[in-house]
């Protein structure tokens, strides 16, 4: 498990680094409708330029495994474990990161004898912070 968590960092981090120095992708403008006030006139909006280092764009990116589950055996009753981690990386208005939070579940579902649940279904499944970067 360490090992695919740090193959999943290194791998994001090397992501970061490529994204950072890359240049900006001419975006095709998008048409909004205009905006009018209550009298039926348009009215223009003020356009706020966002400040350096302001995220502006947010990448998600996660991946799902159950391959933690155990079946039943002589010696040990199932378990069932769903392993989320999730990545977030926030981009400035430059498309270099600012951002990187990575978060992980490790959800865990355990069965008796005759494959009856005996864990609590309504509790909370806590998250694990892994890793939160800030760039400035």
């Amino acid at each position: 498990m360490k090992r695919l968590v740090s193959l999943l960092l290194v791998l994001v981090l090397i992501a970061a680094v490529f994204t950072g120095c890359s240049s900006p992708a001419e975006d095709d403008p998008v048409d909004t409708p205009p905006v009018e006030d209550e009298n039926g006139e348009e009215v223009e909006e003020p356009v706020d330029e966002p400040a350096e280092g302001e995220i502006v764009k947010l990448g998600l990116g996660q991946n799902i495994s159950i391959a933690s589950s155990k079946e039943k055996a002589e010696d040990q009753d199932a378990l069932s474990q769903a392993n989320v981690t999730m990545a977030a990386v926030g981009f400035d208005a430059d498309g270099k990161v600012v951002s990187v939070t990575i978060d992980t579940v490790q959800a865990k579902v355990a069965f008796d004898e005759e494959m009856n649940i005996t864990s609590d279904i309504e509790a909370e499944v806590k998250l694990k912070k892994i890793f939160k970067m800030i760039m400035v």
